[in-house]
């Protein structure tokens, strides 16, 4: 396709209608079936899915518990509130920070009982 336009200037490539890179056939459908079987397998596997719904769950109870008592949110974080960070945006901020473990972590520390801690 590049032969056939034989662009002189980038502009000559941005006006093209269609892309110009593109797979063979033979490729295009190996890549069709390799993706075909992937989403099947992998990214929709109902294991996958329901750790994505659970995921899901936590991090909006997670946002939801800290934005309704901000006296949960450890010191630095709510340091940051004021004029250029609204409560909301430091919430999604620290939470965005962490890994998959410490969000599991912090659910606990919000929702679950602790018995050592208690008398």
């Amino acid at each position: 396709a590049i032969t056939t336009l034989n662009p002189a200037t980038c502009d000559d490539i941005r006006r093209q209608s269609r892309p110009l890179v593109a797979f063979s056939p033979e490729v295009r459908d190996l890549r069709e079936s390799l993706h075909a079987f992937l989403t099947q397998s992998l990214y929709r596997h109902y294991l996958v899915e329901t750790m994505w719904v659970k995921s899901q769950r936590l991090v909006a109870a997670v946002f939801s518990a800290l934005a309704h008592d901000p006296g949960q949110l450890p010191p630095h974080v709510r340091a940051r509130v004021g004029p250029s960070c609204s409560l909301r945006r430091a919430i999604c901020d620290y939470v965005a920070e962490m890994t998959d473990r410490a969000a599991v972590r912090e659910y606990h520390r919000l929702f679950e009982f602790d018995m050592q801690v208690l008398p």
